[in-house]
């Protein structure tokens, strides 16, 4: 008999304060993989329609600094010119080409913007302080 097991707990996303629904991610691996490839999987359901001109973005950060560790992922929402309706569930992806090298606590943060404008971000705290989903500020 083992004296404690080692339980694999899933990354949990909380909502961006300040800004409206909360988004659910996906990663996968979970937890990530510095130096590797990682896919987030967005989705969620929006009160107005997404313009074109929206970006889905993803990145890591240093709680301590709130410095962004390694680049911004972006890539357009819209895709063939179809951009998510409001009240119509959708999903996407946001594949991250390489996971930098991360401290022992350390955020995702993922959202939709314009510009500067934050549509709809989630955001999770992962390492010694990740008991529960982080309300990031933005």
């Amino acid at each position: 008999m083992f004296p404690h097991k080692l339980l694999k707990r899933e990354t949990s996303f909380g909502q961006c304060k300040g800004v409206p629904p909360v988004l659910t991610v996906k990663i996968s691996p979970d937890p990530v993989v510095p130096g590797s490839p990682d896919t987030f999987t967005v989705s969620g359901t929006l009160e107005n329609d997404i313009p074109e001109s929206a970006q889905l973005m993803g990145f890591f950060s240093d709680p301590n600094t709130g410095k962004i560790i390694g680049d911004t992922t972006k890539k357009p929402v819209c895709e063939d010119s179809k951009c998510p309706k409001a009240n119509i569930p959708f999903t996407l992806t946001l594949d991250i080409s390489e996971v930098p090298e991360l401290p022992t606590t350390y955020d995702i943060v993922v959202g939709i913007v314009i510009k500067i404008t934050v549509l709809t971000c989630a955001a999770a705290r992962v390492g010694q302080d990740s008991l529960s989903p982080l309300s990031y500020n933005f």
